[in-house]
């Protein structure tokens, strides 16, 4: 079945089972488990057919489906409970857009990322747009204070922030803390597999072609 297993792991990955939106045993995930199940089922079987063995594995197919679901989900049902009980990571989103607001309101929607949005961090602009839940902060160079007061052990900033020289400072300040510091566009494509749409642009492709 060793050939048959790896065949099995494509299929998987190809039913999204291994994608952070399904990571929790709701309906979708076990909807999806069961259809993966059964078209690995149907490949095992043309398989077995197409290069015939001495031994007769379609036998033990049934079983091995069968055993391989209930195993699967319960994995994934006892991962879960251990995700309940691992404290999520506190975010800072520096200089927040609409892409950064969009993002931390799906990370409140989905606590079994790990990802908790702390704050926002505005660099001399009004905080018009916020989110519910979320603090908001003013940067004077005061960011060892938000750090401190949030609890906070990920930064996130954006690519032209890496410009502004007294943030650099005060980056280098909180980093002997063990504080991550991320820019947006690699937090938001480790998360979603995805990349922001304002980064799709012609200077993009010439890089990723």
């Amino acid at each position: 079945f060793t050939a048959t297993f790896i065949i099995w792991l494509m299929v998987f990955g190809a039913f999204g089972l291994y994608d952070l939106r399904f990571l929790k045993n709701n309906r979708i995930f076990i909807e999806r488990l069961l259809e993966a199940t059964v078209a690995n089922i149907i490949l095992a079987i043309i398989l077995f057919y197409l290069f015939p063995l001495v031994i007769e594995p379609r036998r033990n197919l049934a079983l091995i489906a069968i055993l391989g679901f209930v195993l699967i989900a319960s994995w994934r049902y006892l991962f879960n409970i251990l995700i309940l009980k691992t404290p999520a990571h506190r975010v800072l989103f520096f200089a927040p857009t609409s892409e950064t607001l969009a993002l931390a309101d799906w990370l409140q929607k989905n606590p079994k990322l790990w990802q908790k949005p702390a704050a926002f961090i505005h660099n001399g602009m009004r905080a018009d747009n916020v989110l519910a839940g979320v603090e908001n902060f003013y940067f004077e160079n005061n960011l060892v204070s938000i750090v401190n007061k949030t609890a906070a052990d990920t930064i996130v900033i954006s690519r032209a922030t890496k410009e502004n020289k007294e943030l650099v400072k005060e980056l280098f300040k909180v980093v002997p803390q063990g504080i991550a510091v991320l820019e947006f566009s690699a937090f938001y494509e480790t998360l979603t597999g995805k990349v922001p749409h304002s980064l799709i642009e012609e200077g993009w492709f010439l890089e990723n072609l």
